[in-house]
C-alpha cells in the first residue's frame, strides 16, 4: 500500500494485490504500486497509468496478474473517487458512497477543529 500526494491538490492511496502466491505475486504487487506512484506523482491520469502497468505485466509474460484499488482525494473541492482495476478493466463507481461521504465529512470536521485532516496525512 502506498499513500502519497499527487500534486495540484490531489492525494492518492494505492493498494495492489498480486494474484497467486509466493515471491512472484509479491513482486508483481510491489512493482505495480511503485510504478503507479511514480506515474501519478508525475501527473499521469489514472486510466493511462493503469494501461501502462498492464502493458508492463503483459510484457513480462508471467502467469501472475495484479488487482489495484486506488483512492483519489481532491482536497479542493473535497471530492473522493475510488477506482478498481480488475483483469485489465478499470471500474470506477459512478456515485458517491456513504463511505466516501463519511470520509469527506470527517476531513472537513478535523480541519475545522485543527485536528488531523486530509492536509496532514503522512506516509
Amino acid at each position: 500500500m502506498s499513500v502519497f500526494p499527487g500534486g495540484d491538490g490531489y492525494f492518492w492511496s494505492i493498494l495492489s494485490d498480486g494474484m497467486g502466491s509466493g515471491t512472484e505475486a509479491a513482486f508483481t504487487a510491489g512493482t505495480v504500486t511503485l510504478i503507479l506512484e511514480r506515474l501519478l506523482t508525475a501527473g499521469v491520469k489514472i486510466k493511462n497509468a493503469l494501461a501502462l502497468v498492464n502493458s508492463f505485466i503483459r510484457e513480462r509474460r508471467i502467469e501472475c496478474s495484479a488487482t489495484v484499488d486506488a483512492m483519489e482525494l481532491d482536497r479542493h473541492p473535497r471530492e473522493l473517487r475510488l477506482y478498481q482495476e480488475r483483469r485489465g478493466a478499470l471500474v470506477r463507481p459512478a456515485r458517491r458512497t456513504a463511505f466516501q461521504a463519511a470520509l469527506a465529512h470527517r476531513a472537513d470536521r478535523d480541519n475545522a477543529v485543527g485536528g488531523r485532516g486530509a492536509d496532514s496525512v503522512s506516509r
